[in-house]
């Protein structure tokens, strides 16, 4: 289970210094994904269910994500509506110091789905991803106008890019 900043760095460090060998499991926000190895694509595969949750509803969306190409940027993207992409910041931060949510399950879920993508992900293979990922969180906490959209158009996931020379 992620649960702080701290838990984060570390898994970072671990995929970029040693890498792993199996798939990995990690929970957000008590949403639970799978990680691919070698990809580092991130696919959700279950949730922490409370007595209160729809159980058809929230197996419909695991399904209904896992098809293929449903782990790309656009998709998870698309499914994350445009006027709460500018609270994107302050859930992520939110998250980091460990307050529950108030975002609806289908918010949530994208969400957590996006931090685990383009930060764990992203950052185990773009070393230079996490500080710039710091540095958005700080612009989004102070609230500076005139930023780039960062989350979801500046960063390395969202131009389709990724750190291109695998040996570094």
């Amino acid at each position: 289970m992620i649960g702080s900043g701290r838990d984060i760095r570390n898994i970072i460090r671990h995929y970029a210094k040693d890498g792993e060998d199996r798939h990995t499991y990690l929970m957000v926000n008590e949403w639970i994904f799978e990680v691919d190895p070698k990809s580092l694509h991130v696919h959700p595969v279950g949730k922490k269910l409370k007595s209160t949750d729809d159980k058809l509803e929230i197996r419909k969306l695991i399904v209904e994500q896992n098809k293929p190409g449903r782990e790309r940027y656009a998709n998870i993207r698309a499914n994350i509506p445009k006027d709460e992409r500018k609270n994107y910041g302050f859930c992520f931060l939110i998250f980091f110091i460990r307050q529950n949510s108030t975002k609806t399950h289908y918010t949530v879920f994208f969400f957590s789905w996006y931090l685990i993508s383009s930060v764990k992900a992203e950052s185990a293979r773009n070393f230079r991803t996490f500080p710039l990922i710091l540095m958005a969180l700080d612009l989004d906490e102070h609230h500076v106008k005139g930023k780039p959209d960062f989350w979801f158009d500046e960063h390395s996931m969202a131009r389709g890019g990724t750190w291109n020379d695998q040996k570094k």
